[in-house]
């Protein structure tokens, strides 16, 4: 597919057949230098609104992480287990963090570390209760 087509995008599979492509690639870990391949191609797509920006940012991410680079839209999250506070995992210029993520239709990294914490523990909720830990360390939003 993507040899022919290049990104499957939204007129090639729909939204829902587009963001199904993307999740496969997204989770091939194994293979960065097939992500990077898509990546590439799923740039032109997304600068023709053919693809989703977020989703672009997620990918973008994740291949940096994959190759030893810094992330560029902290979308890639480690855990501090003793709290249950999300952190982005190698993160580029965090001073700018928030412009980027908005340029590409992403919210504010605090509120995504959030959610990411939020649902973390209650995925782990019975561990951090033994621990004595209620509720996550949120980020403070402004």
């Amino acid at each position: 597919m993507l040899d022919q087509y290049g990104f499957v995008g939204f007129d090639l599979a729909g939204k829902e057949g587009s963001q199904n492509f993307w999740l496969m690639v997204q989770h091939s870990d194994h293979n960065p230098d097939f992500q990077k391949e898509v990546l590439k191609k799923m740039k032109s797509e997304v600068d023709k609104g053919n693809a989703k920006p977020s989703n672009y940012g997620l990918l973008v991410d994740r291949v940096m992480l994959n190759i030893g680079k810094q992330q560029v839209y902290g979308t890639q999250v480690d855990y501090n287990m003793e709290t249950g506070q999300a952190f982005p995992r190698d993160l580029k210029d965090r001073a700018e963090i928030n412009k980027r993520r908005k340029s590409i239709g992403l919210e504010p990294i605090e509120e995504y570390l959030n959610g990411m914490s939020e649902m973390h523990f209650e995925m782990n909720k019975e561990g951090y209760l033994k621990k004595g830990i209620r509720e996550p360390k949120l980020y403070k939003v402004e």
